[in-house]
């Protein structure tokens, strides 16, 4: 019968039972405390590795395993390894640079086994096992090996489940549970200055991963293994990937909850999480995951992928530093460039949320943007999505600031057609009064001569904001 994993939990501000427990608070928690002195863990959770020949261990996050049924995604502060026998096969550890959702210019560093070693790393970063390469048939001793997590108080723990599960309490001595008397407590020896003598931060980082195959410099989402040859590979591990997206498929598969709720609870509770523990920038992760998933696979629910856009489109027009997230983040960065290419609402929309704020403009505004914006801006079925974005735009705007602020107080009559106002509606017929005072800085005559040819008095009056300052320098000053 296959076993999935299991572990167990040992709360910190206990005294150990068993020898495990002893280890981890005598020898391995004063180093973490040591290494990583801002963090309070209040559980370890550990388990144990046996693994022989050339066994690996696929690439993976250590997370609340319970927690992501009921939609959390947590991770331990810290994550340790703890080399009892290192085995024939000596297959090595590899911690890398990659966080959840990142996914360009990462590094890796491969840590060789040897015994009561102990490896600490932040518990955000993706690890692995590399498989050992060549002959290990041979190999008679097991490669042996105690993690430990170290977790806050909001960990997932499971008292009596009805099977193995992460994070669980290790059974006492009770009928069918006799083997934890086998970890009865110890005198255990450590060589604690042959240990600090060795103690030293990982050096010679590489990079994590290559592209290959002859689209190796296509956009990320259209980078595939050639043709010929691709049913030969097994994506096994996640060591050859078909993108980099596919890392937080296994993690993000297993979350249920609606994307645009959980937006809408983190901005009304004025927070960066939701009910969930699912932080803005989580959540941006997630919602790239599915727009990268409905953007290939014809198997993702059309439902997700619409659900992600307007998830998205919520939390930028909000959230500067969701802005700045997905600026800063390479692999998204590439990811709306290509998606700018289809000239939608959603991928223009996004581009308008982004280009608002100053520090996020100049890194999206490069050449291929504004060549695609102008090309939206001059085609008539797309112009009135385009608009906002191109407003931002100096290269456009000092071409065509005529028509972008006629189709720009175009759209912004539309809103005052709406039979129901409600607060979107508020926020984005803001978002079109920014837009005007961004282009008046340069282009003022214009904006005012536009606005006052508005017949409507309730659209002259909402505008004011917008024409008061150009008709008053004091105010146009203060503004």
């Amino acid at each position: 019968e296959k076993q999935h994993y299991f572990s167990y939990n040992y709360p910190l501000d206990e005294a150990p039972r068993n020898s495990i427990e002893k280890v981890i608070k005598t020898y391995i928690l004063p180093r973490v405390l040591q290494a990583f002195p801002s963090v309070k863990p209040v559980h370890a959770e550990w388990w144990v590795h046996q693994r022989s020949k050339s066994s690996g261990h696929q690439l993976h996050y250590d997370t609340d395993e319970e927690g992501l049924y009921m939609n959390r995604i947590n991770f331990p502060y810290v994550s340790t390894v703890l080399y009892i026998t290192p085995g024939e096969s000596k297959a090595k550890t590899m911690v890398s640079s990659k966080k959840l959702g990142q996914g360009k210019d990462l590094r890796a560093w491969l840590v060789h086994p040897a015994e009561r070693r102990l490896l600490l790393f932040d518990g955000k970063l993706m690890h692995g096992v590399i498989p050992s390469l060549g002959d290990t048939d041979s190999c008679s001793s097991s490669r042996l090996t105690l993690m430990v997590g170290f977790w806050n108080s909001h960990v997932t723990i499971k008292k009596q489940p009805q099977s193995p599960v992460a994070n669980m309490e290790l059974p006492r001595n009770k009928v069918g549970h006799t083997w934890p008397a086998r970890f009865e407590l110890q005198s255990i020896q450590y060589p604690p200055s042959k240990a600090e003598k060795n103690e030293s931060k990982l050096k010679g980082s590489s990079e994590l991963w290559e592209w290959i195959g002859e689209n190796a410099s296509k956009p990320c989402h259209t980078r595939h293994l050639p043709e010929k040859g691709r049913s030969q590979v097994q994506f096994v591990g996640k060591y050859f990937l078909k993108s980099l997206y596919d890392l937080e498929g296994d993690l993000f598969r297993t979350l249920t909850f609606n994307l645009e709720t959980a937006a809408k609870e983190i901005l009304d509770f004025k927070s960066t999480d939701s009910r969930q523990g699912i932080d803005s920038n989580i959540l941006v992760d997630i919602c790239f995951f599915h727009l990268y998933k409905g953007f290939i696979d014809d198997d993702e629910s059309e439902e997700k992928y619409e659900e992600a856009q307007d998830c998205l489109l919520l939390l930028t027009s909000k959230r500067m530093e969701c802005c700045s997230y997905i600026i800063e983040n390479k692999l998204y960065l590439t990811t709306v460039l290509d998606l700018l290419s289809s000239m939608d609402e959603f991928s223009l929309g996004l581009l308008w949320n982004i280009a608002q704020h100053r520090n996020c403009r100049a890194k999206i505004m490069g050449e291929a943007t504004v060549k695609i914006l102008l090309k939206s801006f001059l085609d008539p079925t797309t112009r009135s999505f385009a608009a906002g974005a191109a407003a931002y735009c100096p290269q456009i705007l000092s071409q065509h600031s005529v028509d972008i602020v006629k189709t720009l107080l175009e759209n912004f009559t539309d809103l005052f057609s709406e039979e129901y106002q409600d607060s979107e509606l508020e926020s984005d017929k803001r978002d079109y009064i920014l837009a005007l005072k961004f282009i008046a800085v340069e282009h003022a005559g214009e904006v005012l001569k536009q606005v006052r040819a508005i017949q409507s008095k309730n659209i002259q009056q909402a505008l004011q904001e917008v024409v008061r300052p150009l008709e008053d320098p004091s105010l146009r000053k203060e503004d």
